[in-house]
């Protein structure tokens, strides 16, 4: 006999009237349960569609104005000198204070073009599927798609760079986004040896 059949019967009392409000009751909390449940899963493939979305259109950006472009591309040797780990200690303001992102982080730019972000504990929100490119002096990055820098924000950000001895700086060139604007021209950062 399942839980829920031995609830069921010790919930029927000797008095047959009595027991029919607690039968109710307990109908109305499985209604409302079911209801919830329904509702997570719907948001649950809502997100999940979204990321793809998010996924598919972060790649279409990146190749966008690039038909010929190989699966696997060669490193540049500007892209090759800025491969490796750096920390940026991101400074107090209104935008990092709102944000979490007040703090030490620690970023890879990785030779396949994936940015590994370790952010600071006060940061929330989603760090992983970020990438980069190089062309020339500018630098093209996703970064922080989510939660901060949404379609109607533009997915990719670019900055000029420049590499003076361990020191990565980043100047905007064109990015909507306040979040990714923050962690990248706040602070110059340090290369990790």
């Amino acid at each position: 006999m399942s839980i829920d059949q031995r609830l069921r019967n010790g919930l029927h009392p000797a008095d047959p009237d009595h027991g029919l409000d607690t039968l109710a009751a307990l109908r109305r909390v499985e209604q409302r349960v079911t209801r919830r449940t329904r509702a997570t899963h719907a948001a649950l493939s809502a997100l999940v569609a979204a990321a793809l979305v998010a996924v598919i259109g972060v790649g279409a950006a990146f190749q966008q104005g690039r038909p010929d472009t190989p699966d696997v591309v060669a490193a540049e040797p500007s892209e090759r000198a800025l491969i490796g780990t750096y920390v940026v200690d991101v400074p107090d303001s209104p935008v990092a204070r709102i944000e979490g992102l007040v703090g030490r982080w620690v970023i890879s730019l990785e030779a396949d073009g994936a940015l590994e972000l370790r952010p600071p504990p006060s940061y929330t929100g989603a760090t992983t599927g970020a990438a980069w490119r190089v062309e020339d002096e500018l630098l093209r990055t996703d970064a922080l798609v989510e939660p901060g820098c949404q379609a109607d924000n533009g997915y990719v950000g670019t900055y000029r760079w420049s590499l003076t001895d361990d020191l990565l700086a980043f100047s905007l060139v064109d990015d909507a986004c306040d979040v990714r604007r923050a962690l990248f021209t706040s602070s110059a950062w340090e290369r990790v040896p």
